[in-house]
């Protein structure tokens, strides 16, 4: 019996060919005001908002303002929808997973949802208006798709997928979210 063939492919994701290449931003360690062991909270820490990264900094750090030389900025490859699926050995993605700190509507509402429907779609709606979210989530229910609002992400199963495994009866079996 053939095992299922999982690949995760490393790219960023921008909502067209014509989206400025993203920049990733990212703690310099060396140049902050306290020296932490090499596992420490900050090491690899990342984000593609500065802000957001700005933001955790001056909280942890308990400062006001973040100086820029705390902060690098690395130019990362990206790809457009229609580039990666051509490009990839996949024929189509089961799950896909979005979490680009606020491009998240953009990505979905740029999806070829004529060619491909992924079984489960998770993105991070904490970045993006109640107003976006909101057009996001009447896209994906007119994709057929069965919703499910968490904390800061939301989850869309293909609403057959949901029924079948999740729904109807087999709910009072489900953990609960609290």
């Amino acid at each position: 019996r053939a095992e299922p063939h999982t690949t995760c492919l490393p790219y960023a994701l921008v909502p067209s060919a014509e989206f400025d290449a993203p920049l990733l931003y990212q703690v310099r360690d060396e140049r902050l005001p306290i020296k932490f062991s090499s596992d420490n909270i900050f090491s690899q820490k990342s984000s593609l908002r500065r802000e957001k990264l700005e933001t955790e900094l001056a909280h942890l750090l308990n400062v006001t303002e973040v100086p820029d030389d705390w902060i690098k900025s690395i130019p990362v490859q990206s790809l457009d929808w229609s580039t990666l699926l051509n490009k990839s050995t996949i024929s189509a993605p089961d799950v896909l997973m979005i979490d680009t700190e606020g491009l998240d509507a953009k990505l979905i509402k740029s999806f070829p949802w004529n060619e491909f429907h992924p079984h489960v779609l998770v993105f991070e709606h904490m970045w993006i208006s109640d107003s976006e979210h909101a057009e996001i989530l009447e896209l994906l229910e007119k994709q057929d798709y069965q919703i499910i609002s968490l904390e800061i992400d939301t989850v869309a199963i293909q609403r057959e997928l949901f029924h079948r495994n999740i729904g109807a009866g087999r709910q009072r079996d489900m953990p609960t979210l609290d």
